[in-house]
């Protein structure tokens, strides 16, 4: 290996070229064969890759174990162990396949764990893999595995007994389930509610991916995640927010045509500025409930003003669609949403703006955005009670720009004065509503005026414009 190549490159180069090879904090990250290659060139490069190449390795069986503690065993390379590159340990175990005692004993007995832990647990949609399940619980201090935050269970029959177990002895902080299924269809959260009742819960992330294979399980697995953000002092969500969740997410389901299945439900922390009194931790002030792909709700509470816990903004994720069938599509959301609650309607026009909770309808890059805000303006497109929705409805373009239905609609009809005057076209005032944006770095950009303003200039005869340059005739305002 030669000892200086590296020294023809800047270290500036150098370092966007590992960067760009790098592959991030990816939960399941692709192989690095990118970085290995790179380390061969010369020591210099081989010096800065090292850190980069083990800072997050993947075991998956007691193979990799075994060739992992060779590794160790190595002197250190340019005055520095391995042990001190690893930041991040990702573990796949096969449950269908443990032995009497799992191969992640004997590595944390050898290895003192990282700064972070990733745990997926692999196993046959059986009793016996439900067992194995089990047994593949690490039976060291509770030290070792204390930066365990993530664990993926994937492929089984869960019994809420050992989930009760893996909940209370490790001090979780995401939780994912793939492909599983309960031993029972109704089964009794007892065990699960009492285990989770000997500690203080950390869980901020839960999703649950082919878990939701029929609607009528929906209820289920909501009252299911629900208890295990029990331990949270707040918000509770209690059997009417639940019932609201589940009529919202059965009608965006519906709309999608996803029959009974729900690809991905997950629940996600909303974090808010009220720190927590009796451990001086931030507190969760809302739950974000999530089916990918499909819609979203958030359920938020107020403690400064001792509000119950509400669902606060409902999201819907508007799927592709012609925009003829989109017209029908939304119309039917309004209505199937909103029509059960009709005498309310009247309650929600007079409270002010900000407790007047939105429904978000987000749309993504292959939806037609002009023809839709033109259908808006025309009253194509939220044509029944729109004076009713005007606050209530946020159209959602990529890149995260809202326009509520007040703002679109209030777009100008008209520029100039008396004979200089001229009403513009559907058109012209959907350009004027998308001059409202984001740049690149997010911030708003408002060029909604100096449109207005080029709209005057065309409107003028050239006369005119010419005499306004010299300050003998006035623009129009």
């Amino acid at each position: 290996m030669a000892p200086s190549l590296g020294t023809c490159l800047p270290d500036e180069t150098l370092n966007a070229i590992l960067v760009r090879l790098h592959d991030g904090g990816a939960w399941d990250p692709p192989p690095k064969r990118g970085l290995a290659s790179c380390g061969l060139v010369c020591r210099h490069w081989a010096q800065a890759i090292r850190p980069m190449l083990f800072q997050r390795i993947t075991l998956r069986s007691a193979r990799d174990v075994d060739e992992l503690f060779v590794l160790l065993a190595a002197p250190p390379l340019f005055g520095r162990t391995l042990r001190r590159c690893i930041r991040a340990l990702h573990i796949v175990e096969d449950c269908t396949a443990l032995s009497r005692t799992s191969w992640t004993h004997r590595l944390f007995l050898r290895l003192r764990p990282p700064s972070e832990v990733y745990w997926t647990l692999q196993g046959a949609a059986t009793l016996a893999g439900e067992r194995a399940l089990f047994l593949s619980l690490p039976r060291t201090l509770p030290m070792k595995t204390s930066c365990v935050r993530c664990v993926t269970i994937a492929g089984t029959r869960l019994s809420l007994q050992h989930l009760g177990t893996i909940l209370c002895d490790l001090p979780l902080e995401r939780l994912k389930l793939e492909n599983i299924t309960f031993q029972h269809q109704s089964p009794d959260f007892s065990p699960l509610q009492r285990a989770l009742c000997r500690r203080t819960s950390e869980l901020h992330f839960v999703s649950a991916t082919e878990c939701v294979t029929r609607t009528a399980s929906l209820p289920l697995w909501l009252k299911f995640i629900c208890l295990l953000f029990a331990k949270r002092a707040r918000p509770r969500v209690n059997g009417l927010l639940q019932a609201q969740l589940i009529k919202f997410i059965n009608l965006c389901t519906s709309l999608h045509k996803h029959g009974n299945t729900i690809p991905t439900l997950s629940v996600n922390a909303v974090w808010g500025d009220i720190a927590d009194t009796m451990n001086g931790r931030m507190t969760p002030l809302g739950y974000r409930f999530v089916v990918e792909g499909v819609a979203s709700a958030t359920i938020w509470t107020d403690d400064w003003f001792h509000n119950p816990a509400h669902i606060r903004q409902r999201s819907f994720v508007c799927p592709p669609a012609a925009p003829a069938a989109l017209v029908t599509l939304l119309d039917e959301l309004l209505e199937r949403m909103y029509n059960p609650f009709a005498e309310l309607l009247t309650t929600f026009k007079k409270m002010p703006d900000d407790e007047i909770y939105p429904l978000s309808i987000i749309f993504d890059s292959t939806t037609p955005v002009r023809e839709l805000l033109g259908g808006i303006l025309e009253q194509q497109v939220f044509a029944r009670r729109m004076e009713t929705f005007l606050r209530r409805i946020v159209v959602e373009l990529p890149l995260h720009i809202g326009y509520s239905l007040e703002e679109i609609m209030s777009a100008p009809t008209a520029v100039g004065e008396s004979d200089a005057r001229v009403v513009l076209t559907t058109a012209q005032r959907v350009e004027w509503v998308l001059r409202r944006s984001r740049d690149a770095g997010g911030q708003w950009l408002d060029r909604r005026d100096e449109y207005r303003q080029e709209l005057r200039a065309a409107a003028q005869p050239v006369g005119s414009i010419e005499a306004a340059t010299l300050g003998l005739v006035p623009l129009g305002s």
